[in-house]
């Protein structure tokens, strides 16, 4: 039987006796760490607990608790003047470090003792404590379970209380919506205490074949002196259910008062614009993006902006597009005919001389084959510019009221395969689409990532030359391909990796990561990406439609917006199509769009039922200097103390630490009301409907925030 975490084992004398002795022992001066003590069993993944606390920048500690037992950390200790200063700022409990010690006998690894330990610091420092996977019983946390469920397929949906959502944890930023639970093993419950101010359910299964009344799916239980959040559920890192329930607890558990940043990024990259792709479905179509394509996408993004900011206020959306300067002389070289105005050819590479290998080679320096013709001209301004506007979709973005619709980003001149190339080839690739860029105006629009690239097909990541050539032409970072995992940070995904000779044969090139989709880069309709879809994935030969599709899509992009990854999503200029295409069913209604638009629609509006959060587009060089922020920032080690009021009862200032309380970067803290005398350096940040971000500067001392309004810390 498990450990009584009710009123059996925890009176309210001893809690009284225990805060009077600290207070005592302080003179009234109490601290708190913000770090989260998250305590699980050794089988336990405890990534549940800790990928979102991650994806914020909260500060944890792990303790793994095995069958036999082992010791709790130190959860105070005594500063110079006799100040008491607590470890931890929340306590994450998984699965109630539970084990099954014979005969079906299970119960807590940890001690009657040490729970009481848990408990006496969690009413001495009005600390918080959240159990993740609880098997709901009445004596642990007022509710009983009413059986387990489901298996694979059966579906049971979950919501959250508004009123509790407003109430207990504002800051989360949540909306009240129906969630799936498929896959996510969880104890449907009925409430046993009936006292409304002790156990307050803020979590509602709906009915299925199994369970025919609403049951209970998490309680707030307010104890004497404590609180404890229990969610009767399961956690997985790829269940969006599970990421949005994270943020429940997060935000319940800080209080809103947390050294971190929350912020989403719905990046879109169109790769190959300028060039032409052969389809896969029909294989003999041939497919370019046209001016009423990029215009179509112009006046949709105006219309998704407004109804963006309608929901969720701050949000801006754009699509970055990575161009190929070749294709626009190739466009023209078609166009000339007998005007003889285009008098030097496109560039067309020596397929001989270019050689197929693994993505992951790794190019010795110095080697490889030329690809680029002898006779190319020295540099693109060979070219004239009445050649260069013959085509109607360079000429389409050299007005800049067109341009400015879009971010621009270079991908390569000719889209050159980089794997094994040369240092001239792809010195010259760089070289000429900045010259391309500057000579049609794409360098000059408001949105241009002029240290960025987009390989053509990722490749070159793992060739020394080409890197050097990126380098010596300015360029200081590239997007990767996620689904190549030696293309990600191996400390973090929410760092850039940073090349090394040894793997990449250049040291310091930034990777940024990016997402793929199940939106192909040879398709310009959705029969076309369903039927590749199909043939790529589908062995059992039920194919599976446009909704199947997108239904996956949500899934995985609604779980990495929510786990607030910033990698961008890699589209291409065939799913830019929007002429002389069916309807598809987009949110409820028959509606012509390109893929583009049907995945970013789909996606939007999935994010608006779930969060008031700004939704955030980033070009390139942004994206970049914001993870190699992070990076730098993470590697300070920041953290947070909560100064507590006279009587204990509220939190009126932070101090900020870091590794020698210096960092090359700023730090953010986010606080649920205001700052007052903000310190030297510091600078706020509030987007939206988004908490108040302070970001501070960190020069050799500790900095002080006082609160505008202190956070209360009384029993609700």
């Amino acid at each position: 039987m498990l450990f009584d975490f009710g009123a059996k084992l925890f009176l309210l004398t001893t809690v009284l006796a225990q805060i009077t002795l600290v207070l005592s022992q302080t003179s009234n001066q109490l601290s708190v760490k913000s770090t989260v003590l998250i305590i699980t069993i050794s089988s336990n993944d405890p990534t549940t607990a800790t990928y979102v606390l991650n994806a914020y920048g909260i500060p944890y500690q792990i303790l793994t608790v095995p069958q036999g037992g082992t010791a709790l950390p130190a959860l105070n200790n005594t500063l110079s003047g006799g100040a008491v200063e607590g470890q931890y700022g929340l306590f994450v409990i998984q699965s109630q470090v539970s084990y099954d010690y014979g005969n079906s006998t299970w119960h807590s690894a940890l001690t009657t003792a040490q729970w009481q330990s848990l408990y006496d610091y969690q009413a001495a420092f009005k600390v918080r404590m959240v159990h993740l996977n609880a098997y709901p019983t009445n004596f642990s946390f007022g509710a009983d379970a009413l059986g387990g469920c489901c298996v694979p397929g059966d579906e049971q949906y979950v919501k959250l209380s508004a009123a509790v959502q407003s109430s207990r944890f504002p800051t989360a930023g949540l909306k009240s919506a129906q969630l799936s639970t498929n896959g996510v093993w969880h104890y449907p419950a009925k409430i046993i205490d009936r006292n409304a101010t002790r156990t307050t359910p803020f979590l509602t299964f709906a009915t299925n074949a199994q369970f025919t009344k609403n049951t209970v799916g998490g309680v707030i239980n307010t104890y004497p002196g404590r609180e404890q959040m229990v969610f009767f559920v399961s956690f997985a890192t790829w269940s969006p259910t599970s990421t949005y329930l994270s943020h429940i607890w997060i935000h319940w558990g800080t209080r809103g008062l947390y050294s971190g940043i929350r912020r989403a990024h719905l990046s879109t990259q169109i790769d190959d614009l300028l060039l032409a792709t052969n389809m896969y479905a029909p294989s003999d179509a041939l497919y370019r993006s046209t001016p009423a394509d990029l215009q179509a996408h112009a006046t949709w993004d105006t219309k998704l902006n407004a109804k963006l900011n309608a929901k969720n206020p701050g949000s801006t959306h754009f699509l970055e597009m990575g161009f190929n300067g070749n294709g626009d002389l190739i466009q023209g070289q078609m166009l000339d005919e007998s005007l003889n105005i285009c008098t030097i050819p496109p560039i067309v590479l020596n397929m001989i001389n270019t050689e197929v290998v693994d993505a992951e080679f790794i190019k010795p320096l110095g080697t490889g084959p030329n690809a680029w013709p002898d006779s190319a001209p020295a540099s693109f301004r060979s070219w004239t510019n009445a050649c260069v506007k013959l085509d109607s979709l360079t000429s389409w973005f050299m007005t800049p009221a067109n341009r400015d619709n879009f971010a621009f980003i270079s991908h390569t001149f000719t889209h050159l395969a980089l794997d094994n190339s040369t240092y001239k080839d792809t010195f010259r690739e760089i070289q000429f689409n900045k010259q391309f860029a500057a000579a049609v105006g794409l360098s000059s629009a408001q949105r241009y990532s002029k240290g960025g690239l987009i390989p053509p097909a990722i490749t070159g990541l793992h060739n020394g030359d080409a890197l050097q050539a990126f380098h010596d032409n300015g360029l200081q970072h590239a997007v990767g391909d996620n689904t190549r995992s030696v293309l990600r940070s191996p400390f973090s995904p929410h760092w850039p990796l940073v090349t090394n000779k040894t793997e990449n044969g250049f040291d310091g090139y930034y990777i940024i990561p990016r997402f793929a989709t199940r939106i192909y880069y040879n398709c310009d309709t959705t029969f076309c990406t369903v039927t590749e879809w199909n043939d790529m994935t589908i062995a059992d030969n039920t194919d599976g439609d446009i909704t199947d599709l997108l239904s996956l899509e949500k899934e995985s992009t609604t779980n990495q917006l929510l786990g607030l990854y910033h990698d961008p999503y890699m589209f291409h200029q065939a799913n830019l199509r929007t002429a002389s295409i069916n309807s598809t069913l987009v949110n409820g209604s028959l509606q012509k769009l390109s893929l583009v638009q049907i995945w970013v629609e789909t996606i939007v509006a999935e994010y608006q039922r779930l969060v008031t959060w700004p939704l955030i587009s980033l070009k390139q060089d942004d994206l970049a200097s914001s993870y190699k922020a992070r990076m730098k920032r993470d590697k300070c080690k920041p953290k947070m103390t909560s100064i507590l009021s006279s009587d204990g009862n509220s939190v009126v200032a932070v101090v900020v630490t870091t590794k020698q309380n210096t960092c090359s970067r700023p730090i953010p803290v986010t606080v649920p009301g205001t700052v007052v005398n903000l310190p030297a350096g510091a600078t706020t940040e509030q987007v939206g409907n988004d908490p108040l971000t302070v970001w501070v500067t960190m020069n050799g001392a500790p900095v002080t925030l006082t609160l505008g309004s202190p956070v209360n810390l009384l029993l609700l």
